[in-house]
């Protein structure tokens, strides 16, 4: 059972910005969310980026400030001002910086107020910090919450924090939306997929900056795989600035006829494409936790994925879910035919949904922050 913190005091979360796609947006929504149910005092979310307050249930019980309509030339100096200001006008008991680059601001505020601040520490962002003033904000926030083991020892390695100041914070998924349930795989049809074709899923970005996602060791792998697998297909939903690359690998290696880039995808079509492929796969190098994952374990869909970064966490160490090698394309050609072979039946899909809502759900990370804010705030 969740504590609840009774008293009436301000909290402020600072977030990039909420209408977006992404991980840090997708956590920051379900933090908000579960602050309603941890914290019995006002919230106040201020988004640097959001134009309108979004439409979400997350944001009932909240108020609310955004910035996205600010010229962009001012936009940082304009919502920097306005959360100091807000900070110093109503001395919150707490600030919870969902992106790292914001904790500057907060140690500003903790010399001047003694404010306590929290940092978020999702992937890449805090991987590799070169801004000293950054890297003294994050060390003296009160409590850092990295989403994965990997993330935290990075932060470890540069000498950001101690074991003890960093706690594992993993992500969640929405398991009203991400569930079990029977394939659609009519929803393939206007791809030219048929009902016998075996369907491999991947669910990424397509930007340079995220080449590592593992799209193109799984195309690789498909070359060979289709020699052994003639109704095999791979389906790639998201979109972005690397899809005409992409493309051109795939005509260059000849699999035009077998790979399809779906596009974006709505929110209430994307449960389906969990639901009615074969394997999840997504070999990624550069994740700090990957929600992807659990949205496909949620569903019942077996994933693959690399033994690197935050997937390690979201697969538990493989006790969810197969780990190859990074890099290592036979590995993975190997694992995909292997598990195409394994018979999966409706109990096995139903157990590792149980698994995913166990380790992941949403009951479980609003315990998590409940025990985190009692410390931070009584402490």
């Amino acid at each position: 059972m969740i504590n609840m913190i009774h008293n009436r005091h301000q909290i402020h979360i600072w977030v990039p910005e909420l209408n977006q796609t992404g991980g840090i947006q997708a956590f920051s929504r379900f933090l908000i969310k579960a602050m309603r149910k941890s914290f019995d005092g006002e919230v106040h979310v201020f988004s640097k980026k959001d134009k309108t307050s979004p439409v979400i249930a997350e944001l009932q019980g909240c108020s609310w400030s955004a910035f996205g309509e600010t010229p962009s030339t001012f936009q940082t100096i304009i919502f920097s001002f306005n959360i100091l200001f807000a900070a110093f006008l109503r001395h919150p008991q707490l600030i919870i910086v969902t992106h790292a680059h914001f904790a500057v601001i907060a140690l500003i505020l903790k010399k001047i107020l003694k404010q306590k601040y929290l940092v978020i520490a999702h992937g890449v962002e805090v991987w590799n910090i070169n801004n000293w003033l950054l890297k003294k904000a994050i060390r003296n926030a009160d409590k850092v919450l990295a989403v994965s083991n990997f993330t935290k020892q990075r932060l470890i390695s540069q000498n950001l924090a101690f074991d003890g100041g960093i706690t594992i914070f993993p992500n969640t998924f929405d398991e009203t939306r991400f569930c079990i349930g029977m394939s659609e795989k009519k929803i393939f049809e206007k791809y030219g997929i048929r009902n016998q074709d075996q369907i491999l899923l991947t669910v990424c970005r397509l930007v340079q900056s995220e080449f590592k996602k593992g799209y193109d060791l799984v195309l690789r792998a498909m070359v060979e795989l289709s020699k052994q697998l003639p109704d095999l297909k791979y389906v790639i939903i998201g979109d972005g600035e690397d899809r005409c690359h992409l493309d051109r690998t795939i005509k260059n290696l000849h699999l035009s006829e077998r790979v399809i880039l779906a596009g974006r995808v709505s929110d209430e079509e994307l449960p389906k494409y969990y639901k009615s492929a074969n394997i999840f796969v997504m070999p990624s190098e550069r994740e700090g936790f990957g929600i992807v994952y659990l949205e496909a374990l949620a569903c019942g869909l077996p994933v693959i994925a690399a033994r690197c970064a935050g997937a390690v966490d979201a697969l538990m160490g493989g006790e969810l879910g197969d780990l190859i090698e990074p890099g290592d394309v036979i590995g993975l050609t190997r694992k995909i035919y292997e598990r195409l072979m394994m018979p999966y039946s409706f109990d096995m899909k139903t157990k590792l949904n149980q698994k995913a809502s166990y380790y992941f759900g949403q009951k479980k990370f609003n315990q998590r922050l409940s025990s985190i804010l009692n410390q931070v705030l009584n402490d």
